[in-house]
This record gives structure tokens, C-alpha cells and sequence, in this order.
């Protein structure tokens, strides 16, 4: 036996195989909620520990990083007494080791090095978990290094890629929170520093000046970028430690659950369930109204807990459609054919826009090709009554008796904001027609001395 920093007996080192033990320790601890107590007495039985071991599985790295999927799912359990039967180990227990298997060999990938099993927290593996998209398939994927050749393109990579804090969008409004995060992280592992987000990280010690040197970068941007006040009373309270990875922690839990969030999901649910593209003075193409209810539904289902499957967004769209021929014909034909083929609907909600934009094409494609020499569009005239007109909006002459006015075009496109799109189908609701004209309306208060009136101006337009 030789001492040199830790026990070897043999080609063992006993401080390494306790370390490894501890790996796993933590897994069954952190992640499968094994009571610390429990795990630690030997003479008190424990289903996941005593399951574990009686496949041989006492490490992590040795006994666990290697296996498959399938070498997870045929885990049995400890043999029946009396008879020495052996079954498999619960069905959620081999699930979970499966998708914790996963989830560390792409944290190793997105990292570029093995990830730091004791760094690993519940709430990394739920937020990792709570992704559909990671459910796409049980295979776990093994991360073993890099080999010569790719290392030299990701080095080279590196090296082109240099991290700027304009790369990063600022957040200026808490409704948005979950574009924000997914940018921000995206961004963050693009630029190989994933390992700021984690709470727990700890950097290797040879690593750990160049790693506060990162925090302190991102923890400078962080000030540039976030503009909303409870933000910035967070970024403030990390400012002195850097602590990225609590930071972005504080910032997951304050914004995630945000009263703000939760009104902008019921906004979208009210326009996505409301909206008729007849009713509105849609300006773009066919598509693009398409394409702008697919990105609501998009976002609200990222907003909402409570998230439209796709039967009920494929309802929505039909009833979007209503008065326009082009589009309610194609989906009512598909409807139509199924039920006469006893088949059943299987398409699902992105089908059905891609379907959408199919029948929308020729319709599009002739207005392109089209010359219109006027578009009639309303708009909102405010002027005072003492010829004097608003600020914030382009001047310019129309035939109307006030001389020069202030003007706001009711034409809408994609970029238009719901809160407008919702505001004018009520306007238009209320008055029954888009084309009519009130020349003499009077929307505003005269004790203010102001008034608002509605005219009607024929704009000459080449498409």
C-alpha cells in the first residue's frame, strides 16, 4: 500500500471510488429522491439503492454512465426470497434513470467536457424535463470526448465566434419573458458558456479565473440588457458576487410565474378565439395572416399552462377563415373528404397551416402580379378646435376642410400588434361596415376642445 494524496490498493484508488460512489449518491438523492438517511444505512433496506446494486450498479462512472437504453430497461430487481426470482425494477424507475442518463450526456455535448454530476439540481433536471421535445425518443446518446478532427473545427469555431453583449436581446417587457429565456440560453450556448446558467457549477480549479472572468462579462451585459424595474433589482443583487447561474436562477422563478405573463396568455387566448380575417383591413398576403396566427398560438402555449391542443387551434383557424372563400373551401373540402372516406382526421395543427398556405398561394400570387390603382383605408383624424392638430404621427395634406392633419393608417400586416387587431374588429363591430364613412362623428369631448373625426381618403398604391 503506498500513500500519495490517496490510498491505491492495487490499480484501485480508494479516494476516487469513493468519490464515484458519491456521484451516484447524488443522483439518487437529488434527482430520485432517496432520503440521505436512508441511502447511508445498509442495514435498513432501500428499493432504489439495493435495486441498483444488485445489477452491479455501486458507481456512476464505472456502473452507470456507460449503459444504453436498453441495457436500463432490462434492470431487475433483487431475487425473491424462497423462490430466487427475479423481476424487472419499477417501470418509472428505469424511465428516469433513462432520461437522466440523456440529460447528462447532452449537457457533456453542450458543455464540450463530462458534466459535474454533483453540480446537478431537481429543478435543472425538471426545467430540462418540462421540454417536449426531449421526449422525442428515450435514446441516450453517449457523449466520449472529441475526437482530434472535430476538436480543431470547434477550436477554430471559437476563435470566428467571439461573444459580444449586442448578441444578446434585452427584456424590456415581462409579458415576454419565455422568448427572452430561450434567446438568452441559446445564445449563451452558442457561445460555449452554458455552464453560467447552472446555480451549483463549480469550475475545475485551473478553471476558475477564466470562469469569474465569464460571470463578470455576462453579469455586465445582463445590466445593459434588462430594462424591466423588478429585473433589474435582481441583476443588481448579484452584481457584487457574479453569481451567474443564482442569477439566472432568481430570474426563472420571478418572471416564470409572473402576473404579466399569465395576462398576456389570456390576451392571445381572447384573440385567437375572437379574430376573423374578414373583419380585419389586412394588408399583407394570405400567408402572412397564416403565419401570424400560427406565431400567436405558438406563443401562448409557451405562455400558458393551460395550452390549446391542436384540435382546438384547428378550430380556431377555421372559424379565422369564415367569409373567406379562398381558405374556408380548401379545409372544408379535406373535412369533407374524410368523412365521405370513413377516414379519420389525423392532420395536425401545423399541417393544417401548411394546407392553408397551399390554397392561399394562388390568390397571393394573383394579387401580386395585380395593379391596383387605390386602396380605401380609414383614417382617424385628430385635430383641436382651434385648427391645431396632435404630435407622434407623420403630417400630411388630405382633402379635408382642417388643412394639415395627423393620420393613423388602419392597414395591418404580421407586425401588427394583437392589441390594435383586437381594438379595430370592435371599432369596425360597432359600426357595422369597414368601408362606411363618418365625415361628421364626434368620438371626443368638446368640454376638451377636441374632436376626432373618421374620413375616408383614396390612397393611389402600385403593388
Amino acid at each position: 500500500m503506498s500513500v500519495s494524496g490517496a490510498l491505491s490498493l492495487g490499480n484501485i484508488n480508494v479516494a476516487n471510488v469513493n468519490v464515484d460512489r458519491a456521484r451516484l449518491r447524488h443522483i439518487a438523492v437529488e434527482l430520485l429522491g432517496v432520503l440521505e438517511a436512508e441511502w447511508d444505512n445498509p442495514a435498513r433496506p432501500e428499493p432504489i439503492r439495493d435495486g441498483l446494486a444488485a445489477n452491479g450498479i455501486i458507481q456512476f462512472n464505472r456502473d452507470l454512465l456507460h449503459l444504453s437504453t436498453e441495457d436500463i430497461m432490462k434492470l431487475v430487481d433483487q431475487p425473491v426470497p424462497n423462490t430466487g426470482a427475479r423481476f424487472l425494477l419499477p417501470i418509472g424507475l428505469r424511465k428516469s434513470l433513462v432520461f437522466i442518463m440523456k440529460w447528462c450526456h447532452e449537457l457533456s455535448k453542450l458543455a464540450g467536457n463530462p458534466v459535474n454530476v454533483d453540480s446537478l439540481t431537481l429543478a435543472e433536471f425538471n426545467r430540462w424535463r418540462s421540454d417536449p421535445n426531449n421526449y422525442v425518443d428515450m435514446d441516450i446518446v453517449h457523449y466520449y470526448g472529441k475526437d482530434k478532427k472535430k476538436l480543431e473545427q470547434l477550436q477554430i469555431w471559437n476563435k470566428q465566434v467571439q461573444p459580444r453583449h449586442s448578441d444578446y436581446p434585452q427584456f424590456t417587457d415581462e409579458s415576454k419573458w419565455k422568448q427572452h429565456q430561450k434567446m438568452v440560453e441559446m445564445i449563451t450556448n452558442t457561445h460555449n458558456m452554458s455552464n453560467l446558467l447552472m446555480p451549483n457549477f463549480a469550475p475545475a480549479p485551473q478553471d476558475k479565473e477564466l470562469h469569474e472572468r465569464h460571470q463578470k462579462w455576462w453579469m455586465t451585459g445582463r445590466m445593459q440588457s434588462v430594462k424591466v424595474p423588478q429585473g433589474e433589482i435582481i441583476v443588481l443583487q448579484f452584481l457584487e458576487n457574479c453569481n451567474t447561474g443564482q442569477h439566472w436562477q432568481k430570474m426563472i422563478i420571478t418572471f416564470g410565474q409572473n402576473m404579466s405573463v399569465e395576462l398576456s396568455a389570456m390576451r392571445l387566448s381572447t384573440y385567437l378565439t375572437s379574430v376573423r380575417l374578414d373583419a380585419l383591413n389586412w394588408r399583407g398576403s394570405l400567408k402572412s395572416f397564416i403565419l401570424h396566427f400560427q406565431l400567436q398560438a405558438d406563443t401562448h402555449n409557451e405562455l400558458s399552462d393551460a395550452r390549446y391542443d391542436d384540435n382546438m387551434l384547428i378550430k380556431f383557424l377555421h372559424a379565422a377563415f369564415q367569409g373567406v372563400p379562398t381558405l374556408q373551401n380548401a379545409l372544408l373540402v379535406h373535412k369533407e373528404t374524410c368523412q365521405a372516406s370513413g377516414a379519420r382526421d389525423t392532420m395536425t395543427f401545423k399541417e393544417h397551416v401548411q394546407k392553408a398556405i397551399n390554397a392561399a398561394a394562388p390568390q397571393d400570387a394573383a394579387n401580386s402580379k395585380s395593379k391596383r390603382n387605390g386602396n380605401v383605408h380609414e383614417i382617424f383624424v385628430h385635430q383641436f378646435d382651434d385648427g391645431s392638430t396632435d404630435n407622434g404621427y407623420e403630417t400630411a395634406i388630405v382633402p379635408y376642410t382642417g388643412g394639415d392633419v395627423n393620420y393613423d393608417l388602419n392597414v395591418h400586416d404580421i407586425d401588427t400588434d394583437i392589441d390594435e387587431l383586437m381594438s379595430f374588429e370592435v371599432n369596425q363591430a360597432q359600426r357595422g361596415s369597414s368601408s362606411r364613412s363618418f365625415p361628421n362623428s364626434n368620438f371626443g369631448n368638446r368640454s376638451n376642445g377636441y374632436n376626432n373625426r373618421i374620413i375616408n381618403v383614396r390612397m393611389s398604391r402600385e403593388t
